[in-house]
């Protein structure tokens, strides 16, 4: 567990994890059949097989995602259910987003609806699936549910970066400005990247993981003149901005967020779009 642990904020801290190691894999077998594997131990059990789980997922090998979810909701199962409601919203979150990142937005969406709308969780406990629902409306153009969802992530960006993490809070911010273009809000849409810029730019400029103050720049170029988006001039602009990652080493989400840019780009669907992108890499 604590290798998987530690594998996982390696690939969150690099922003890539695509060189991230899953060596200790083939022990889980031994250790399944062994007197350790009892209730006692469970918690971990789980967590590993989570975070397993996870990592597949960020690594943008979606069926071997699934494989370890289904072996992680097995042992949520176990000793009457023990930890079935304790692990569900980070299980269910998790299915989500592999099952709409494979083509199968409408499952995927039907999940979180059910975790979300049930009231079996408290509120604080939903922040991450409530992301994944607005960027799942998002993609699909459902924008004004999508705004509904934003409406709910009210707390403080303190608040979100001490109890979810600086990522969380940020795919947020990102989503945010990308919404209120596509609403037609180009005025809050500056706003919040000047905000954005105020907040955060010592932090985009101390890391090289992804190059967001150039991409903030060419997005409210874009809005400010959208007749310039099929232009070569404006693909130039791009290629001179930016410095992309091979395309298997790219952050998954980074990359959703430049698929909206392309799409506009290509006259595409976003939800297209990025499969199309996450595709190149598999």
């Amino acid at each position: 567990f604590q290798m998987a642990e530690i594998a996982d904020l390696e690939g969150a801290y690099k922003k890539n994890y695509h060189s991230v190691s899953l060596f200790f894999i083939e022990k889980i077998k031994e250790l399944e059949i062994s007197p350790i594997d009892g209730e006692k131990h469970m918690i971990y059990h789980i967590n590993l097989l989570y975070l397993i789980a996870n990592i597949y997922f960020r690594k943008k090998k979606f069926k071997e995602s699934l494989i370890f979810l289904d072996k992680m909701y097995i042992q949520m199962g176990r000793y009457d259910n023990r930890y079935l409601k304790e692990c569900q919203v980070k299980y269910s979150t998790l299915l989500s987003l592999v099952l709409n990142y494979s083509n199968r937005h409408q499952e995927a969406l039907e999940i979180i609806i059910n975790l979300t709308e049930t009231g079996s969780h408290k509120v604080d406990e939903l922040s991450n699936p409530l992301l994944v629902k607005l960027m799942i409306h998002f993609q699909q153009g459902q924008l004004i549910e999508a705004n509904k969802v934003l409406i709910k992530l009210n707390k403080t960006d303190k608040w979100y970066q001490k109890e979810i993490g600086m990522e969380w809070l940020l795919n947020k911010k990102y989503l945010e400005i990308l919404l209120h273009i596509e609403l037609g809000n180009t005025d809050y849409a500056d706003s919040r990247i000047l905000s954005l810029n105020r907040s955060f730019g010592t932090y985009f400029k101390s890391t090289k993981a992804f190059q967001v103050l150039p991409f903030l720049k060419l997005i409210k170029s874009y809005y400010h003149n959208p007749s310039q988006v099929n232009s070569d001039g404006f693909k130039q602009k791009i290629d001179e901005s930016i410095c992309w990652r091979a395309a298997d080493e790219e952050d998954l989400f980074l990359m959703s967020f430049y698929a909206w840019l392309k799409a506009k780009m290509e006259n595409k669907s976003i939800y297209q779009t990025t499969l199309e992108l996450i595709s190149q890499t598999n």
